[in-house]
């Protein structure tokens, strides 16, 4: 409520007449009326039935299992049985990822058990859990909401969370066959950490809440929420140090810490320089500046104890990995289409997913066009728009109306480089041969895009590694444009020969799935079917969870 009036919020139905002022539903629909109880999003949903019950972010697990998602044994219940249901049901979850980890490298350990083994910490819930409990808007840091109306009111849809490979990761690793619940086997160990979600809820509502007046403006003392996500990591690593040995065994050596925000692991504590940093963010860079104006961080003393003093990512032992992308924003891929016609064992047909791209090259996004933006993309979007902007007006037009309405484009002509959005984005990729990569307020799903709809990626980043770079092979489906050479981009694009362009995207059509979450999407498909619910979207993306990206991880 606001102005001394009352408020009403998470109201029971028939509790007398509604206030004048009242804040939106938290979990659920506002029609008019009282807010409409729905099913809140947990990890994992808590297992299931006889598991857990989620309760606002939280599970509250059966008397006999603890865990972010009820999946731990804790011995202390009465018979044992959600117990013993716990092996069956992270058996149906998680077979979608099996087959990925038999055959993986090294993929069966002795026993039957997949390698590498992995340990995931049940760490404080103010790492995690609870900032799903607290979050301001309902899908914030969520990748799910349950808010369909009639058949589909428990049906799954999935959100746009910038950060929500995080919590994808999370869940993905709980049930995963490479799990183990015994530390002392253990190849690695995970540490399930929102930095993504902590970071960003400084941030919201945008832009009025900030905690630190003028931190975003050129020249401005250091951003509270960089220096916040410092003071809070450190306070976990204490945890993981104090909790158990094997930290301090290896100085971190063999444990895996997310960091995905904007900027990655640019303000996590310098005392993870041994640690394996999971990032969406891969500047090579030593010594950075700060690529936001919005995060500002690096600022004396404080940035000092900062692991991004020296650099924010070590491609010799970090890993990108790809951001999050719901199923419903690759409508259009033609990975999906075909998977969902029961043709082509690839996913992607014999083409490679190649065939019916009408246009050049496509960038669809922020090019920096006010002041507010001069340093955004460190210039590089802006300088794509400088070339190629003038060329986007008469290219859409034939998009639009195909060849008729375009007055003959030359396929040389047909770039597209806008800011103008589109809910036609996803037809837009995958229409076209090649896709513009570049960084944003620090790293951009852009480079994920392009991949999942078979569009070749063209990295105009220099210095900055794309997700998997330095575990796959990203010569063989992307191409690399320095900076300095974007002017001559589109002829470097046309001079690459028909053979060369197919081998690429035959070769997209082979490694996408490495780029998506398809076994989180299986997982929860699988819950909603043994619970009787609506699945919701995403089953053509389901069906390739087995080779995704956390298998991949594992690999």
């Amino acid at each position: 409520g606001g102005g001394g009036q009352p408020g009403w919020c998470d109201a029971e139905p028939g509790r007398g007449p509604r206030p004048p002022r009242h804040c939106a539903c938290y979990d659920g629909a506002n029609g008019g009326s009282l807010c409409t109880p729905t099913r809140p999003f947990c990890v994992n949903q808590c297992g299931g039935a006889g598991r857990g019950e989620c309760r606002d972010g939280y599970c509250v697990c059966a008397r006999d299992l603890a865990g972010a998602d009820c999946s731990v044994p804790s011995g202390g219940g009465e018979g044992g049985a959600a117990a013993a249901g716990v092996a069956a049901a992270a058996a149906a979850v998680a077979e979608a990822g099996s087959t990925a980890a038999d055959s993986a490298p090294g993929g069966a350990a002795a026993g039957g058990r997949s390698s590498p083994r992995v340990y995931v910490y049940e760490v404080p819930p103010r790492y995690n859990s609870l900032l799903l409990a607290r979050r301001l808007v309902h899908d914030a840091c969520a990748l799910r909401t349950y808010e369909g109306k009639g058949a589909q009111q428990d049906a799954p849809a999935w959100t746009s969370n910038l950060y929500g490979a995080e919590v994808a990761l999370h869940e993905a690793l709980l049930a995963s066959p490479h799990r183990t619940h015994a530390p002392e086997e253990a190849d690695y160990f995970f540490v399930p950490v929102y930095v993504g979600c902590f970071v960003s809820e400084f941030n919201r509502p945008y832009p009025t809440h900030w905690l630190c007046d003028g931190c975003h403006r050129k020249g401005g003392k250091a951003d509270l929420a960089s220096l916040r996500a410092l003071a809070w990591q450190r306070d976990l690593l204490l945890w993981v140090r104090g909790a158990m040995p094997y930290w301090n065994r290896s100085s971190g050596a063999d444990h895996l810490w997310p960091a995905m925000h904007d900027e990655g692991a640019c303000y996590s504590p310098a005392e993870l320089r041994h640690a394996t940093l999971l990032t969406h963010w891969g500047r090579t860079h030593t010594r950075p500046n700060g690529s936001s104006e919005y995060h500002l961080w690096r600022v004396d003393p404080h940035a000092r104890g900062m692991y991004g003093w020296s650099r924010c990512y070590d491609p010799c032992k970090d890993i990108v990995l790809p951001s999050w992308r719901r199923p419903e924003a690759m409508g259009a891929s033609p990975y999906l289409r075909r998977s969902s016609g029961g043709g082509g064992g690839d996913g992607g047909g014999g083409d490679g997913g190649g065939s019916g791209r009408d246009l050049l090259f496509y960038f669809n996004g922020n090019l920096g066009g006010t002041s507010q933006f001069e340093n955004y993309s460190f210039g590089v979007r802006q300088q794509l728009r400088r070339e190629y902007g003038h060329l986007a007006a008469r290219a859409q037009r034939f998009a639009d109306g195909g060849a008729s309405g375009g007055g003959g484009v030359p396929y040389g002509e047909r770039v597209i480089v806008t800011d103008v959005k589109t809910p036609r984005y996803s037809e837009m990729l995958s229409r076209s041969t090649f896709c513009g990569v570049m960084p944003g307020w620090g790293w951009s799903g852009r480079f994920e895009d392009a991949v999942l709809h078979g569009c070749i990626p063209v990295l105009l980043q220099d210095g900055i590694h794309t997700p998997f770079e330095t575990v796959l092979d990203w010569r063989s489906y992307a191409v690399r444009v320095p900076r300095d050479q974007i002017g001559g981009m589109r002829r470097r694009l046309l001079e690459l020969s028909p053979p060369a362009v197919q081998a690429m995207q035959l070769r997209l059509s082979q490694v996408w799935r490495r780029f998506t979450y398809g076994s989180v999407v299986a997982a929860e498909r699988a819950r909603a079917a043994a619970a009787g619910r609506p699945q919701g979207p995403g089953a053509a993306l389901a069906a390739h969870g087995a080779d995704d990206a956390v298998a991949t991880l594992l690999a």
